[in-house]
């Protein structure tokens, strides 16, 4: 897609049986005049005790459904480097 940037990270595990997993993303703009230049992935860590986790967000007024207990969760960091385009 024109515009728009891939980019992946390594999942973490706390299994050493378990091998690691490549996470693949686009980001995409919405406005056409947006160019994704460079994303670096900072920061990827796995979410660990995620039911206390959803409480603060759900206590924070956050919706969405998490309720998968069998599902990983990552807070992954992102830096962009976005370019706006003129109009003419």
């Amino acid at each position: 897609m024109q515009n728009s940037k891939d980019f992946n990270f390594m999942a973490a595990t706390d299994d050493i049986m378990q091998t690691q997993e490549k996470l693949d993303f686009t980001i995409v703009p919405k406005n056409y005049r947006d160019q994704v230049n460079a994303i670096d992935v900072i920061d990827s860590s796995k979410i660990l005790g995620f039911s206390t986790y959803n409480n603060i967000l759900m206590n924070n007024h956050v919706k969405g459904d998490f309720s998968d207990s069998e599902s990983e969760f990552y807070n992954v960091t992102l830096n962009l480097v976005v370019k706006r385009m003129t109009e003419f």
